[in-house]
């Protein structure tokens, strides 16, 4: 017999369909397993059936980790890279503390200096605001305005 019925009986026992080596039981030979195998412990599949050109793999002689060594990196960035993401770092941290000396009252700026007037840009933000709140408000009732029953 073929080993195609044999592998589709074994892969069956591997899901728990059967629990039992139903290949050596038709064939009368003793049971190459017992219960539901995993597929590691399966007999592994025949290369025949395997679509034509595969090439499979040679097996692992042992489990082996496969260290870095401590030149490798895993990321290589170039120096610029490396210089821009630290002026980035450093103009971010600078302006951090420039804020929180400025917002302690710790620097004091002349009275003279005009500030701009930010009144129109408050109101805008208000406006989207309550329209956000009154289309949120107002999607219950285009709902029910879905499912009313018109005579």
């Amino acid at each position: 017999m073929a080993l195609d019925w044999t592998y589709a009986l074994d892969m069956c026992a591997a899901h728990g369909i059967l629990s039992y080596d139903a290949a050596a039981d038709i064939l009368g030979q003793k049971p190459r397993f017992v219960g539901h195998p995993t597929l590691s412990e399966l007999p592994p599949i025949s290369p025949m059936y395997l679509p034509e050109g595969t090439k499979m793999k040679d097996s692992p002689q042992g489990d082996e980790f496969v260290k870095l060594e401590e030149n490798d990196k895993m990321i290589n960035n170039p120096g610029w890279k490396k210089f821009l993401m630290g002026a980035i770092a450093l103009t971010g941290i600078g302006l951090a503390a420039f804020a929180l000396i400025t917002g302690k009252g710790k620097i004091k700026f002349p009275k003279n200096i005009k500030k701009p007037d930010m009144s129109g840009i408050k109101n805008s933000i208000g406006n989207f605001a309550k329209s956000v709140v009154e289309f949120i408000k107002n999607i219950p009732a285009k709902i029910k305005n879905l499912f009313k029953h018109k005579p």
